[in-house]
């Protein structure tokens, strides 16, 4: 069987809606933030599975196709070395909790980790994870139409394996190295960017808080550099984009 880490980073592949989800309507304060992470995916990135090992027969391969024919959004946001992680995610289950119902609860010395379901008629609209581990935080949002029958997949992976697939979703998307420094900078300092190999020949994109675009780069290697002498006092957010894969960090720059 496949690891539930495959069965998200596959999903992620489909093509995404304008649908509100929960990371929009509840989460989105942390787009931006420091030290968050904001991972969209769009279109059909099926290579992104090509990442994960895995074990899957034909038949498997056939079903898990039809499962993603029918995923409409993928939105994720990661914060890492957060002091007060385990608070945010009790904080952002309180938000879910007259929207979604409890699927499954994981607690343990490891972390914690919830799934939640927005369901009607046995057809599951969205599913939602919040995790902890650690100082990590993590929250997703999966929309789509999903028989009840396939997500008891999903739950029995997750039963398998547990918090270590929130260490693979860390590991996997490459978000340890993606990093931007030093932040706060000044503008008298180059900021420097740390890139994931699987970004090169994409683009780093700067903008302000309104999205008006600062400057533009070619990736061609995993180390870039930002001239910020022209950069007022403020927050800037750094875009890695690559095909259908963004990656965004907000990066603060001193006088």
């Amino acid at each position: 069987m496949k690891k539930l880490i495959l069965m998200l980073t596959v999903m992620v592949s489909y093509t995404f809606t304008n649908a509100q989800n929960i990371i929009d309507k509840h989460f989105s304060h942390y787009k931006g933030a420091d030290n968050f992470t904001t991972i969209s995916v769009t279109g059909k990135m099926f290579q992104l599975a090509s990442q994960i090992e895995m074990e899957i027969d034909g038949k498997d391969t056939e079903h898990m196709q039809d499962m993603i024919s029918r995923i409409e959004s993928f939105n994720m946001i990661v914060g890492e070395e957060m002091p007060n992680a385990k608070a945010d995610y009790t904080n952002g289950l309180l938000k879910v909790k007259d929207s979604h119902e409890e699927l499954m609860r994981i607690n343990n010395k490891e972390g914690n980790f919830t799934i939640k379901i927005d369901e009607s008629n046995g057809l599951v609209k969205e599913v939602i994870m919040i995790a902890q581990s650690d100082k990590n935080f993590v929250a997703f949002s999966l929309m789509g139409s999903i028989q009840m029958e396939e997500l008891g997949e999903v739950v029995n992976e997750i039963q398998k394996h547990g918090m270590d697939d929130i260490e693979q979703i860390f590991d996997n998307n490459n978000i340890d190295d993606f990093k931007v420094y030093p932040n706060p900078s000044k503008s008298s300092q180059n900021v420097n960017i740390d890139i994931p190999n699987k970004m090169i020949g994409g683009k780093v994109i700067v903008t302000d808080l309104d999205g008006k675009l600062l400057d533009q780069y070619e990736i061609t290697n995993q180390t870039q550099s930002i001239n910020t002498n022209n950069y007022r006092n403020g927050s800037y957010i750094v875009q890695l984009v690559k095909d259908d894969i963004r990656m965004s960090k907000k990066v603060i720059i001193l006088d």
